[in-house]
């Protein structure tokens, strides 16, 4: 059993989620860098946590350090199409100016990409088209040089 709730969170233990919930800890709870639960579920494709979650306040469109929300940082349709639901955007900029979009993108997420394909979004082809330049004028093939 995770004694802390982002893990609870990522490992999908509602019961514990929960436990910590009514122990007082709050459900957008930011470790040190800022990762909230929501985050964590949706990393990890929690979708009953991530839902019990948002049902009890969990905010959708917290940033951890880097900007990045929960829909930065998923990986699965399925969860991307329920925080969308929830008021996250596609287009929110994290700290280097990346969209969700881009991360797909950044990625190499296929089955992402079919789904903000489907409901509209022009995704670039390649980290190194100039429509995916950032606030500090970087391409994401750029970002990944530097790293």
């Amino acid at each position: 059993m995770a004694s802390n709730i982002w893990t609870s969170a990522a490992d999908g233990d509602l019961d514990q989620v929960k436990s910590l919930v009514e122990g007082g800890v709050s459900v957008n709870a930011a470790d040190e860098v800022g990762y909230t639960p929501v985050q964590a579920a949706s990393s990890w494709g929690r979708m009953d946590v991530l839902k019990w979650l948002v049902d009890n306040g969990g905010d959708v469109t917290a940033g951890d350090e880097d900007g990045d929300t929960a829909l930065h940082i998923t990986e699965t349709a399925d969860v991307a199409d329920y925080l969308m639901s929830k008021g996250a955007s596609p287009e929110a900029r994290n700290s280097m100016g990346l969209t969700p979009l881009d991360m797909v993108v950044e990625e190499g997420n296929n089955d992402l990409r079919a789904f903000y394909e489907g409901r509209g979004f022009v995704l670039p082809t390649e980290l190194s088209s100039p429509e995916m330049r950032n606030n500090m004028g970087l391409i994401p093939l750029d970002v990944v040089v530097e790293e």
